[in-house]
């Protein structure tokens, strides 16, 4: 059985609403396909979006830490 999630308003899809799909079968299928994501964060109101490998198991993802370098520290 499939499990949809309902998405908020911080996780919805706002570009491109129609291609957003929320249940966990095909969000895995997605995930399963690759192993690098972009990751967006700000750090002193700097913001930065830096490439990361990502591995998931069963219902937890992980991500590889980023070197502190990246970020001006």
């Amino acid at each position: 059985m499939t499990e949809n999630q309902i998405p908020s308003l911080r996780t919805r899809v706002i570009r491109e609403p129609d291609r957003g799909v929320y249940d966990r079968e095909t969000v895995y299928k997605i995930l399963d396909e690759g192993f690098l994501c972009h990751v967006g964060f700000a750090v002193d109101g700097q913001p930065f979006v830096i490439p990361t490998s990502y591995g998931r198991k069963d219902s937890d993802l992980s991500t590889a830490r980023p070197p502190v370098a990246c970020c001006g520290r």
